[in-house]
């Protein structure tokens, strides 16, 4: 069964976002499976730099069409971005150094709810806004989606 599934009610309707997102997905549901099956913490650590690196890369393409389309919460979006990319490189670090135990359940379950959680609640609020901003931009003839 896969940790975080897909939903059509994910999609923010800006295609490549949407894109990013579900690859964002499936690097958090690679974590899970990696975690069930106890394949050590090397294994978890690269994966949680991936979804790092995948992170900054989607959080500027998102950042850049915000600021160029005058979103007027890019801020508060942008701080939401800086929130998860340093609480994802600490705890990315702790793996590292062995000070968190990926094979720990307890620890691996806390981990995955917080991506699992944090992820979702961004995509269905603060994405979903953004979208719907974009979306108007676009009606209005300021913007091509198609561009990005």
């Amino acid at each position: 069964m896969t940790f975080l599934p897909w939903q059509n009610a994910f999609e923010i309707n800006v295609p490549a976002f949407d894109a990013e997102h579900r690859h964002l997905v499936s690097l958090v549901n690679a974590l899970h499976e990696a975690q069930t099956k106890g394949n050590g913490q090397n294994e978890c650590a690269e994966l949680l730099k991936k979804i790092i690196e995948h992170a900054k890369l989607h959080f500027a393409h998102e950042e850049q069409l915000m600021l160029e389309s005058a979103y007027p919460r890019l801020e508060g979006h942008r701080a939401q971005h800086a929130g998860l990319i340093s609480s994802v490189a600490n705890t990315c670090s702790w793996v590292d150094t062995g000070a968190i135990d990926t094979n720990h359940s307890a620890v691996s379950a806390a981990l995955l709810n917080f991506l699992k959680k944090w992820l979702l609640d961004h995509i269905v609020t603060h994405d979903m806004d953004m979208g719907a901003f974009l979306q108007d931009r676009v009606k209005d003839g300021l913007i091509n989606l198609n561009e990005y």
